[in-house]
């Protein structure tokens, strides 16, 4: 029972001050362990004959857990730009999660592979785990990687064996699957002295072969390239493991317009309305399309910085121009028209080629940079004159 007199609470509040955080800790779980079952059942599950006769309790908490569960996938999926990348990650990964299959997702960088299957591992936490896999040839490394993507209380200090023998136990029975980010560091590094890749043979042997759900997301040149110093110079097998994967995924190298404006919904907060299409015409202009995801998040974090700092203002199209010639360095590809010789343009961010006949090309005006900043560089007209 509750202490109830101020000399109970004054007592109470003594006991608690001597007992640490960890302790605590313990002491909570194992009450709720043992108890909590039981509470959840007498509460939810079954009437009481000394309460209200009304239908108080909840006679199907198995029904309303999954409804809550769903609902909080929706939550997060709302969190994200929808991307016709995004899509294609969320149905493989579904796939793989449902049918229990080896999927692998290949796809340049900074196209949003990443934050679309954080965004899944965090829709729906009971069905799968995001492990970023850190570079190297170290299997601690990977146990600890994928320790922390299941909350496993793992050290430094512990013991190889007792890690891998923790790390296997959980994946095992768990029975959740597993998508390995930049898992073309599953590899050993070129150039290095292993001669088998001892991190993708425990994978094989502890989820792929025990029919777990796993994901391989990789970017194409690297994960190509270890393959190939591994198959070639020393001689490994890759059947054994590429051979076992169900579904090979190449994702689209370009954005569609629809696509970006997706993303400028999810990280433009703040921007007006009035101002997103100017932001969208900038970034596409004086962009790489290779980071247009990137440039994004970059230009519209340096744009509420700069209102900010000027005692939270709105942001204005001088805070964009701005965040644009800062971010954006000076002589980037444009993404979104490329002139051609014969006086032509070629439209490439939404990745197909349009022929259109080229703007006249004017010099623009010269921005007026935030105090301590380099004056932004004049861009002269291109011509056919020798420099």
């Amino acid at each position: 029972p509750l202490p109830q007199s101020p000399a109970e609470k004054q007592k109470f509040q003594s006991l608690l001050s001597k007992i640490s955080d960890g302790e605590m800790r313990s002491i909570v779980i194992e009450a709720a362990m043992d108890n909590l079952p039981d509470l959840i059942r007498d509460l939810f599950c079954e009437s009481n004959p000394w309460r209200n006769p009304s239908p108080w309790y909840c006679p199907d908490l198995l029904s309303v857990l999954i409804d809550a569960m769903e609902l909080h996938a929706r939550r997060v999926e709302q969190q994200w730009a929808h991307t016709e990348i995004f899509k294609i990650i969320f149905d493989r990964i579904d796939y793989s999660v449902t049918e229990k299959r080896l999927v692998k997702i290949v796809g340049q960088a900074r196209t949003g592979k990443t934050e679309a299957c954080e965004a899944f591992a965090k829709a729906y936490p009971g069905r799968v785990r995001l492990v970023s896999t850190p570079p190297g040839n170290s299997k601690r490394d990977l146990f600890m990687a994928i320790g922390e993507a299941f909350g496993i209380p793992l050290t430094a200090v512990n013991a190889l064996a007792r890690i891998g023998e923790t790390v296997q136990y959980i994946v095992r029975h768990g029975r959740l699957g597993i998508i390995f980010d930049e898992a073309q560091f599953l590899l050993p590094s070129p150039g290095s002295h292993v001669h088998t890749p001892a991190r993708l043979d425990w994978i094989r042997c502890n989820v792929i072969d025990r029919k777990l759900p796993c994901v391989l997301v990789c970017t194409p040149q690297t994960f190509n390239h270890f393959v190939r110093d591994l198959r070639d110079k020393r001689g490994y097998n890759f059947d054994q493991v590429l051979g076992r994967i169900d579904l090979n995924v190449n994702l689209p190298d370009t954005l569609e317009k629809d696509d970006l404006a997706e993303i400028l919904r999810t990280h433009g907060a703040g921007i007006p309305q009035k101002l997103q299409p100017f932001l969208l015409s900038a970034v596409l202009i004086n962009g790489k399309k290779d980071s247009l995801v990137k440039a994004f998040e970059a230009v519209c974090c340096r744009a509420r910085h700069l209102a900010r700092r000027d005692g939270s203002r709105a942001i204005s199209q001088a805070d964009l121009e701005t965040a644009v010639s800062e971010v954006i360095p000076a002589g980037a590809a444009p993404a979104a028209t490329v002139p051609t010789r014969s006086g032509r343009t070629r439209q490439t961010v939404s990745g197909r080629l349009t022929n259109s006949p080229a703007p006249e090309m004017r010099p623009e005006r010269e921005i007026t940079p935030v105090s301590g900043a380099a004056p932004a560089r004049e861009i002269r007209p291109l011509t056919n004159q020798p420099a």
